[in-house]
């Protein structure tokens, strides 16, 4: 069963409330394991998975599910165990805070990525549904949309990848993004998970999508963002 979440990363008094909300609609449920995909804004590499036992937050360890991690790492020669494309690194670290209340019981799997091609995230995205199908996975990309425009533009070019995204065009998505009429600083980790929906959805349109924004200033915009989730299986059931 697959369910996926585009969560920001601008930072708590930026895009919690935004992050917030995409994690209320999983809170509670039951997932065998939770693959966060994130970016790595400083360290160069391709694709890192975090091979360790935990990752500590201030609100305790977060158990890795190390046979996963295993599997992942070997499954493609693109992919590694580099800790370094973790180190200094905000967009994976600010989403697990978030897990640790919604989903207190989570086993986690950490992808780092800075490669942007389009071709690694798809064999990505085919490796995931190899280690993982079968299994109960949530699926977190952490992206932000743009960054430092004014109000009006940053909602011009917001609804624009916004509108890929609802139509699944991917080829879209990563044209624009790549040629600056899109924003998305994650936007290979949001192309994996949109891949992974394809594979699980059989290319239908997304089932389910709720949308946040929030802007620092009207005048000028940081970090517009925004949260979807999609869900191609029916619900979960809640935790009791």
């Amino acid at each position: 069963m697959f369910s996926g979440l585009v969560s920001p990363h601008a930072g708590y008094i930026y895009s919690g409330p935004c992050a917030a909300h995409g994690y209320r609609l999983v809170q509670g449920r039951r997932y065998d394991v939770v693959v966060v995909i994130g970016l790595s804004h400083r360290v160069p590499g391709s694709v890192s998975v975090l091979n360790a036992e935990s990752y500590v937050t201030p609100l305790g360890k977060i158990p890795i599910d190390r046979e996963g991690a295993r599997r992942l790492i070997v499954s493609e020669d693109f992919i590694d165990d580099d800790a370094g494309l973790f180190s200094m690194e905000h967009s994976i670290e600010v989403q697990l805070p978030f897990l640790q209340r919604a989903l207190p019981d989570l086993k986690v799997v950490l992808v780092s990525m800075r490669t942007m091609a389009r071709e690694r995230c798809e064999r990505l995205a085919a490796a995931l549904d190899r280690v993982f199908g079968g299994r109960r996975v949530l699926y977190i990309a952490s992206s932000d949309l743009s960054h430092f425009h004014s109000y009006d533009e940053a909602r011009r070019l917001d609804l624009g990848v916004l509108e890929r995204v609802r139509a699944m065009n991917l080829d879209g998505l990563a044209d624009d993004c790549a040629t600056g009429r899109g924003e998305m600083c994650g936007i290979a980790p949001v192309l994996t998970v949109l891949e992974l929906y394809k594979r699980s959805a059989r290319g239908d349109a997304p089932k389910f999508c709720v949308i946040r924004t929030r802007a620092i200033r009207r005048e000028r915009a940081t970090a517009l963002s925004a949260t979807a989730r999609w869900r191609c299986l029916p619900r979960m059931p809640r935790r009791r």
